[in-house]
Parts: C-alpha cells; structure tokens; sequence
C-alpha cells in the first residue's frame, strides 16, 4: 500500500489596499501542508484577495528544506513569524525583510526625540542628515526600519513651524505644565487627555519640553512660557 507524498507548499500573502500605512509590515510567507483555497489548478499564482490582502502559492516542494531555499532565493532575508504560522496553521511563517518596516506613527514617534535639533534655519540637508541618524539608531537598536520619507517630512513641518513663529495659546502650554511632576516628566495617561484620542503617537511619557514641542510651540516659545512660570 503506497503512502502519499506530503508536500510543501509556499504561500504568499501581501497587504494590498490603499491604507498601507497602517501594515507596513504586511508581508507574510508561509509554509504549509496543503495549498490555499482557490489554489490555481497545477501551477502557481494568484489565489485571491481575502480582507484587504493577495494570496499567492508558489509551488510545492518536497521538503522542508527545499521550501526555505525557495524562499531565501526569491525574497532574501526575513523574519520568522510564529504569531501568523498558528493564526493560519502553518508549518512555518517568515515577515519578508530583515528589519521590521514602520509606518508614519512609528516613524515620526522615534524621530520625535530629535526635534531639539532643529531650528527655524535647519537646512533640508541638516534635516535629512538628522533623519539619517534616526535610521541608523532605529536599525541598530531596535532592528527596525524607519520610512525616511516620512522622517523628513515631520522635520521639515516642524522646521516650518518655527520659522511662521506660529504660538501656541497659553492654556494648553498652562496644561502641559500642570501635568509634568517634579522632574518635568508628564506620564502616558496625561498625555492621552493632552494630546486626545487622535494622536496616539503622543500617548507616551515624554518630557515636558517636548509635549510642548508636540503641541506646536517653537523652541523661543517653550523658552519664555517656562521663564514666567520659575
């Protein structure tokens, strides 16, 4: 009595509609025992789109092994995922890339402890400068890459800010102050009444200088509020 052959079979799946942003890491491969539903019949390709993301088989092969090969050969590096390989009930489950990709939030939220560093007269070649040694220190200490698109951006609106010498009224800077403690740290669930439900890139503890930062006030602003205030 013969036994049929178990084979491998990889699995695509990728986020593809308009709202990227909010899964900048929406790349997934799979390996698995039996192909996805709607599997083209005797080759690969596409397989459909199931809420928002494209499936994909890639062949079958008849090892474990032979399915890593393929993957290493046509995506290079990535990222094992035993979260999706349970969710999905895989053998094994890869995040294509070797460092975790961040979205807007993410990005503009790590580069946010640089804001310091920029004034009314940065240039666009200081301020990508600074964006680049956020990339360098995102990949370095946390093994994760920063959009640079999306880094510059944040620098240069706050570049912008600086230089319309735009003021941010009294009461919310007066608000800020109250929440710091005697250190002048303002802790997450402060800032999530400060900075509202619509931001949650602020919903961190941070330093009071920087949630007025956050808020819009330019470095001469902060400089004259807190004058008054000691």
């Amino acid at each position: 009595m013969s036994t049929k052959e178990t084979r491998f079979f990889v699995i695509e799946h990728e986020y593809v509609e308009s709202d990227q942003d909010d899964h900048p890491d929406g790349h997934i491969l799979m390996v698995a025992t039996s192909p996805p539903a709607r599997s083209p019949s005797g080759h690969s390709g596409w397989c459909g789109t199931v809420d928002g993301w494209a499936i994909f088989e890639h062949g079958s092969y008849s090892s474990l092994r032979e399915a890593r090969g393929y993957i290493a050969e046509r995506w290079g590096a990535v990222r094992v995922d035993e979260d999706s390989a349970d969710d999905a009930g895989a053998l094994l489950a890869y995040r294509v890339g070797a460092l975790v990709p961040m979205g807007r939030e993410q990005t503009e939220r790590f580069v946010a402890s640089r804001l310091d560093d920029v004034t009314e007269a940065s240039t666009d070649a200081e301020l990508n400068g600074i964006a680049s040694a956020c990339e360098i220190d995102a990949r370095t200490r946390q093994g994760a890459a920063l959009s640079m698109e999306y880094a510059v951006s944040y620098l240069r609106s706050r570049r912008d800010a600086l230089a319309e010498g735009v003021r941010v009224p009294q009461s919310v800077l007066d608000e800020i102050w109250d929440a710091a403690d005697d250190e002048n740290i303002i802790q997450a669930w402060d800032m999530v009444r400060i900075a509202g439900p619509g931001d949650p890139t602020r919903h961190t503890t941070c330093h009071m200088r920087a949630a007025m930062g956050w808020a819009g006030a330019s470095d001469r602003q902060i400089e004259e509020y807190i004058e008054s205030r000691t």
